[in-house]
């Protein structure tokens, strides 16, 4: 597991080294950032694995938009800010727009992505009512 977690960090730090001085978001519309990701689902953190360079983020599922089947899922989230990394908090509610890596298999995130629930309201408004997961 461990491996995996060094594995996955290495992948992010590659893939967001073009711009190590800081991060810079591409501001897509809730419809554009629905197209793009992989997976879009609200949900609420209940575990924080904590790496070095990454968090494992264990979600459970409130509402489904796209590429969710699972009522919990994991998500690796980069810690560095200049990498764009978001900092979850356990207990929390968060939209998130999600790429799925398929080489890994796992679903990845920042903090172009990802927002608390609280500060979601247009992108919901936009998005709809999503699925619910049982």
């Amino acid at each position: 597991m461990r491996n995996r977690i060094v594995f996955i960090a290495v992948a992010l730090v590659l893939s967001s080294a073009e711009d190590a001085q800081a991060c810079q978001c591409v501001v897509l519309s809730p419809k554009d950032a629905l197209k793009r990701a992989d997976a879009v689902f609200t949900g609420k953190v209940t575990k924080i694995l904590e790496g070095r360079l990454v968090n494992e983020v264990t979600i459970e599922v409130t509402a489904n938009w796209k590429g969710i089947s699972k009522k919990e899922v994991i998500i690796y989230a980069h810690i560095q800010r200049t990498a764009c990394g978001y900092e979850f908090h356990a207990g929390e509610n968060y939209l998130i727009y999600a790429q799925r890596h398929s080489d890994m298999d796992v679903l990845t995130t920042d903090a172009c992505s990802t927002m608390r629930l609280a500060e979601a309201e247009a992108d919901l408004k936009v998005l709809g009512k999503g699925a619910t997961i049982r």
